[in-house]
C-alpha cells in the first residue's frame, strides 16, 4: 500500500481571474458597514447588511488587512476566479 493511495489529489491548474470590479452604487447602498473577520480558511470581509444579516466574502491571498478593522466597501475590488468550470468570489483592497 502506498502512502498516496487514499489521499485527495488537488488540481495543479491555477485559478484564473475572470472578473475584477468595484462594488457598484446599488451594492454599496445595501451595506451598513464592513469588517475584517477570521474564518476557517483565513480572513473574510463581513458585510453587515442594512436589511439585516451578514454576508461574508473571503479576502484574496494578496490582501493585506488587519483582523478586526473596519473597511470601506468603496476601497474593495470584487473578484471572480475560475478553474475547471468552478467559480469562487474574493475581495481585495484596491
Amino acid at each position: 500500500m502506498s502512502a498516496f493511495d487514499n489521499k485527495k489529489v488537488y488540481s495543479s491548474v491555477r485559478w484564473e481571474e475572470v472578473e475584477r470590479r468595484s462594488f457598484d452604487a446599488s451594492e454599496i447602498a445595501q451595506v451598513e458597514r464592513a469588517k475584517v473577520t477570521r474564518g476557517d480558511y483565513g480572513l473574510n470581509c463581513c458585510f453587515f447588511m442594512k436589511g439585516g444579516g451578514e454576508i461574508f466574502f473571503p479576502f484574496s491571498k494578496a490582501s493585506v488587512v488587519v483582523e478586526g478593522s473596519e473597511i470601506d466597501i468603496r476601497e474593495l475590488d470584487y473578484i471572480i476566479l475560475e478553474r475547471e468550470g468552478k467559480r469562487i468570489e474574493r475581495v481585495e483592497p484596491k
